[in-house]
């Protein structure tokens, strides 16, 4: 305490200041004197003041540096002359690997080299990773997530292709591969980018011919770019334990509780909706559908009207594209692989991609020239377009969403058809001008779609236990209105693209005794025999088959 009174010139409770003549203790008097207390002989200590030297001679401009050589004092500052100067006295330049500067080494740890044989990410495998991502998080459908990732036009054909494999490879086979990982996952809380990385790797070590370990180094680069390193070796831990135990989760060979959990895990479908087919078509119709999803995919194209199905054919071939004649008339059939969109063909509105369900929905109808015609829920509008060029008159084409009646507009306009009107509104809602107004109504209805699961795999993964019911009421409200729209003589045609009963036929079933005035035409007279189809009492489901048919429900009612 009493070292720190003195170094802060601290005496008798009171504080010392500068200028005041009086003395500090050990310090100098500012009295001009000069004098020294007694406390001044003791050994200066680290923060002390220290007395004023009174034998230094103050700063003098003339006195000799250290070396004894006079350097004048010079204010001028000179200017850069463009040399740079050497860093060292000798006038040598500076080098890292020189003798005299060996002892030099930076702080900043050397890069390690890679290996020329470690495996490098593959990017055809890192561009189906992110559409899986874009897929869940926003909700969208494979085939327009995969169409709008700009990466996959600079790839080519060929590597197109496997993208394409792996990416409705894992969707269809979801349900599979959730299986699988939990036979080796303790934890089913996964992160969406993970869960994503380990069902790739899965589904390459199960269902495809490459090297188990190949797939494993892929995902475990996924997962250090994607994810992070910390947990590579997780990864590595999960899917080499799948690769070990290959034959044991084999799902051919494993042995199930049930059979419907046999099935849901070899076709990948979930439990309720194959214990629903099975009550409602019998265990051959159910093993149909199940077979569906391991189809081929390919793609119909419906030719417009004035144009030769020859010609097109011929155009198509001349872009290396493989196709052939489809099943209907003025159709062909090209592989899923093709972006439709990007060829000279559709811009130029000569061809227009339909489904044959979709095709055989409006040979149903049976429209003549002079019919007007509803197309009640028409949205993206391949129904309207093959509408319109089979009458001269004005078709109403109606859907809830605005954003898909602009989908509508755009294929109008591609096509150049002007007898089309289309009209934003919800068709569960009553319309009085279009009472008794139309020959020919159509309603395509929006249903669960399980028909489609070929084509949209990722609709199976998110089909929702008896979301079927919920929607037959909003169907059967459509019908109900629709049906004051059609004129005497007219026909309605219900139709969806799913194989629920109680969305198909208890549905027509319902609508036919609350509305005495219609009466059920036998649809089958306008399917080709070729194709699968189940009728009864004239209503049509068609099945999937080999001449790429999603599965589609088609009726129609003439009016009394």
């Amino acid at each position: 305490m009493q070292d720190n009174k003195r170094r802060s010139g601290y005496k008798g409770g009171s504080r010392g200041s500068f200028g005041e003549g009086k003395k500090r203790e050990g310090g100098f008097s500012r009295s001009g004197k000069g004098s020294f207390s007694a406390k001044s002989d003791r050994p200066f200590r680290d923060g002390d003041k220290k007395p004023f030297n009174k034998d230094r001679k103050p700063f003098d401009k003339e006195r000799k540096s250290f070396d004894g050589e006079r350097k004048p004092f010079d204010r001028e500052k000179k200017s850069f002359d463009g040399e740079k100067r050497s860093f060292r006295k000798d006038g040598a330049s500076f080098k890292r690997n020189d003798s005299k500067s060996a002892s030099y080494k930076s702080q900043r740890p050397e890069r390690p080299q890679r290996n020329s044989n470690s495996p490098r990410l593959d990017n055809r495998i890192e561009i189906a990773l992110q559409t899986l991502i874009d897929v869940e998080k926003n909700g969208k459908y494979i085939n327009l997530a995969f169409k709008n990732n700009d990466k996959l036009d600079r790839l080519e054909k060929k590597d197109r292709a496997y993208v394409m494999r792996i990416l409705y490879g894992v969707t269809e086979k979801n349900y599979t591969l959730n299986w699988l990982l939990m036979r080796v996952l303790k934890d089913k809380r996964i992160k969406p980018w993970l869960n994503a990385i380990l069902k790739i790797g899965t589904y390459q070590i199960f269902f495809m011919r490459i090297e188990d370990s190949d797939a494993i180094d892929q995902a475990r680069l996924l997962c250090e770019k994607y994810v992070s390193p910390e947990l590579c070796g997780f990864v590595t831990a999960v899917l080499s334990k799948l690769s070990e135990n290959k034959a044991e989760y084999d799902p051919e060979t494993y042995v199930f509780s049930s059979t419907t959990q046999r099935l849901s895990v070899t076709y990948s479908f979930p439990e309720w909706l194959i214990e629903e087919w099975m009550r409602d078509y019998g265990h051959e119709t159910t093993m149909a559908l199940l077979k569906s999803d391991t189809a081929e995919r390919s793609i119909n194209l419906r030719v417009s009207a004035g144009n030769s199905c020859d010609a097109v054919k011929e155009e198509l071939i001349g872009c290396n594209i493989n196709c052939e004649y489809g099943l209907l008339l003025d159709t062909v059939s090209v592989s899923d692989t093709v972006n439709i969109e990007a060829l000279e063909l559709y811009r130029q509105g000569k061809i227009t991609a339909q489904g044959i369900g979709s095709m055989l929905t409006v040979n149903v109808l049976d429209v003549k020239r002079d019919n007007e015609v509803l197309d009640a829920c028409a949205a993206p509008g391949g129904k309207t377009f093959y509408i319109a060029q089979k009458t001269k008159n004005n078709v109403v084409s109606c859907d809830i969403h605005e954003h898909r009646v602009e989908l509508i507009n755009k294929g109008l306009e591609r096509l150049g058809l002007t007898n089309v009107e289309t009209v934003c509104r919800d068709m569960t809602e009553y319309v009085e001008e279009y009472s008794n107004r139309f020959d020919r109504v159509l309603i395509d209805a929006p249903c669960s779609g399980y028909g489609m699961i070929n084509s949209k795999p990722d609709i199976k993964n998110n089909a929702v236990e008896g979301e079927s019911i919920q929607l037959s009421e909003i169907q059967l409200s459509i019908m109900n209105n629709c049906a004051d729209y059609v004129k005497a003589g007219g026909v309605l045609v219900y139709s969806t693209c799913t194989v629920s009963k109680a969305e198909n036929e208890s549905n027509v079933k319902r609508f036919i005794n609350d509305h005495p005035e219609f009466e059920l035409i036998d649809a089958s007279s306008y399917i080709p025999e070729v194709l699968n189809y189940i009728v009864e009492d004239g209503m049509v489901l068609l099945l999937p088959s080999r001449h790429n048919a999603d599965a589609f429900f088609i009726s129609a009612m003439r009016k009394k």
